[in-house]
């Protein structure tokens, strides 16, 4: 990993993460509420052009790239929990801000070891089946709760921009979708990842960015999520 800054990303929530919604993936993987109809396509996930992420975030064999301007920020080291599980890896990127303000952008990447009995192909793959159908009677609401607590987190308003879909390829197997919704810093855009890697982790990516940044910086922020890819030890 590049070198880190030490000090807490400001006006981060520090508290142990909740948004780890019913059962299957529930005890090993934070999956955002989804809401499909019709067709279920599924997306090849690649480690995705354009690349203007120059720096890259590595954590144990998955890795993902972000713009060279932001930077690992430290918390003080807390210890993650979500839902009885011990995070094995957490991070918050973005860029450092001035003294008292918020960076316009943030990227808050954590993985969960797989579960004593580890995870089969099958169990996996009825999982994310089962998770996208359930959750297409998600309430507006309970959309907007299990979006609070990602990077940057929202309070009011979410909206998909595209919907959820199921991905497969670079050695993932999840979900991902894209939305924008109402934050405590104004109106933000953000894209949410999960899925569980060969290795048995199970990885949530989300990145969030103030609208007027994230309008000016599309093409790199949408390349973060899509870089995140495993490579077999």
């Amino acid at each position: 990993m590049d070198g880190a800054p030490t000090a807490p990303a400001p006006g981060l929530k520090t508290s142990a993460l909740c948004w780890i919604i019913g059962a299957g993936l529930a005890n090993a993987m934070a999956v955002a509420i989804v809401v499909w109809s019709g067709i279920v396509a599924v997306s090849t996930w690649a480690w995705a052009a354009p690349e203007p992420a120059l720096t890259t975030y590595t954590s144990g064999s998955t890795a993902f790239r972000y713009p060279a301007g932001m930077q690992v920020m430290g918390d003080g080291g807390m210890v993650y929990v979500v839902n009885g599980h011990p995070v094995a890896d957490h991070a918050v990127i973005q860029i450092p801000p001035p003294q008292g303000t918020k960076s316009p952008v943030v990227v808050l990447y954590e993985s969960i070891a797989p579960p004593p009995d580890g995870w089969t192909q099958e169990t996996i793959q009825a999982t994310i089946d089962e998770t996208l159908a359930r959750q297409t009677a998600s309430t507006p609401a309970q959309l907007l709760r299990e979006h609070r607590q990602t990077a940057i987190g929202c309070i009011a308003g979410f909206t998909f921009t595209e919907p959820p879909m199921p991905i497969e390829g670079a050695g993932l197997q999840g979900l991902v979708h894209s939305y924008t919704c109402m934050s405590r810093q104004g109106p933000i855009v953000g894209t949410f990842l999960t899925a569980i890697t060969p290795d048995g982790m199970a990885h949530r990516l989300s990145v969030e960015a103030n609208e007027p940044y994230w309008r000016s910086h599309a093409a790199e922020l949408d390349a973060i999520a899509h870089s995140l890819a495993y490579s077999a030890p």
